[in-house]
């Protein structure tokens, strides 16, 4: 269990800047989906720069290890002592 809407959010922001497309929160909020190709269309980015795009998000993305949510090691500990299958 990471926190990893910060992270996610500062690498859409950084690939998305790349390409001279401002990214603010409210918008980031409103075309999210874990579809990157679906957002890359909603922020107007032509779909000949997905792959371009996808890169710099890796990228971007890596050089930030996402931090545990508080108490995420009680909670998987529970669901898993509960039974439920963790991946």
């Amino acid at each position: 269990m990471v926190a990893s809407e910060e992270p996610a959010f500062n690498a859409f922001q950084k690939t998305l800047g790349a390409f001279g497309i401002q990214l603010d929160y409210a918008l980031y909020e409103e075309i999210y989906s874990p579809n990157w190709h679906r957002m890359y269309r909603l922020a107007g980015l032509p779909e000949k720069q997905w792959r371009e795009a996808d890169k710099l998000w890796l990228q971007y993305y890596g050089r930030k290890i996402p931090a545990l949510v508080p108490n995420g090691r009680e909670v998987l500990a529970a669901l898993q002592s509960e039974g439920f299958c963790l991946g």
